[in-house]
């Protein structure tokens, strides 16, 4: 994964990579079908269509052959490549260690291949003494599902967008919530003690379908119809249209498109004046922010806007958002981890702004205090564009 990539997926708290990087033909490849979900909060589970369940034999849970009445369950779907999975991990298994198998069946699928998935499996987990991931998921229900029955199923019928995202499946086998897998604790614990109310849930998760349904439709459009900008401008204005009203982080997605498309017509003066008033936007929350910014950081350097002028107002926002009441009540995890990501778009913010030593102190600081090996790398990738 080229370094550029890897940063865009620690900017979010999810990763998709075909979904904002720049044009390629495969960025479709496996967005599944772009109009109305299939699946919505209140539905049946679909049943999970898996071939490759990866325990061992010395005391892994084994197989889910169907969803058992009176037990909650937890798909999530992950990937080794995805820095935000890895960092979910530890979690997930406290979850199912907290509520036992009686109570809760965390089952998590990837959909690379066997050897992939085995391989991560294998390796040790940083600072754990050469603990392996297979030992520290063993009560977890790990599978690989590289026909992406599963991804089809759930998060392609959902119209939920990148990884890792879970599926929370109720007593009586209905879908209950969805979403960031960082955020299922409350959820989780409603659900088991039968207080959830889905209903509830549903309204606000049906209106961030439609938000994410338009975006799939655009983003399948942009490549069909690559050729045509100003058609692919005019379909993205009717659907912001149709979502007037609705607030939803990932609305920024469609402005990201908007983008693209101002660029390939070198309506430069569009580009920026689109990225300042967005920034200047007061209802932005930290995932906005952290959506406009990978916007304007993938802005190929053909690009004529003044950089400087755009980065520092987006440096302005990060700070907002570091002190923000949405940040400070995370959980642990998600909240560390978000601030490493708006670190790494303070440190590249701060080389658009003319100050590259500065960005480069930042950044090495950062990576003495990084753990993962994922973020180790990324950073050091960072660092060497820097110094070049």
């Amino acid at each position: 994964m080229p370094w550029q990539r890897q940063i865009l997926c620690l900017l979010l708290t999810w990763c998709s990579p075909s979904m904002l990087l720049a044009d390629e033909s495969e960025s479709t490849k496996n967005l599944g079908n772009a109009n109305q979900p299939q699946l919505t909060i209140g539905d049946s589970a679909p049943h999970l269509n898996i071939d490759h369940w990866l325990g061992d034999d010395e005391g892994s849970p084994g197989e889910v052959e169907a969803f058992r009445p009176g037990t909650v369950y937890v798909v999530e779907l992950w990937g080794t490549w995805c820095p935000p999975c890895i960092v979910e991990i530890p979690h997930l298994v406290k979850l199912q260690e907290r509520y036992g198998p009686q109570k809760l069946r965390l089952v998590s699928v990837s959909s690379e291949s066997v050897e992939t998935v085995e391989s991560f499996l294998a390796s040790e987990v940083p600072g754990k003494d050469g603990l392996t991931y297979r030992q520290l998921t063993s009560d977890l229900w790990v599978a690989a599902d590289p026909d992406r029955s599963v991804e089809n199923d759930y998060l392609n019928a959902t119209q939920l967008i990148g990884v890792p995202m879970a599926f929370l499946i109720g007593k009586s086998g209905h879908l209950e919530w969805a979403g960031h897998p960082g955020l299922i604790d409350k959820p989780l614990q409603a659900v088991i003690e039968d207080r959830w109310n889905s209903s509830l849930f549903a309204v606000k998760f049906r209106q961030g379908q439609k938000v994410l349904a338009a975006v799939r439709k655009i983003s399948v459009l942009r490549q069909r119809e690559a050729h045509r900008p100003e058609f692919v401008l005019e379909a993205i204005a009717k659907e912001q249209v149709e979502l007037e009203g609705i607030t939803h982080p990932q609305m920024r997605i469609l402005d990201a498109f908007r983008l693209q498309m101002l660029v390939k017509l070198e309506h430069f003066n569009e580009v920026e004046a689109l990225l300042l008033e967005s920034l200047k936007a007061p209802e932005l929350d930290a995932e906005a922010v952290g959506l406009l910014v990978s916007m304007f950081l993938q802005l190929t350097e053909d690009a004529r806007i003044d950089r400087k002028r755009v980065a520092e107002l987006a440096l302005q926002r990060i700070k907002h958002a570091t002190s923000s009441a949405e940040l400070t009540s995370m959980p642990e995890n998600m909240q560390q981890l978000a601030r490493s990501q708006l670190l790494i778009m303070e440190i590249q913010l701060h080389q658009l702004a003319g100050r590259t030593q500065q960005a480069i102190v930042l950044a090495e600081n950062m990576l003495q205090d990084a753990d993962d090996p994922n973020f180790q790398l990324a950073i050091r990738q960072l660092l060497e564009s820097l110094k070049k």
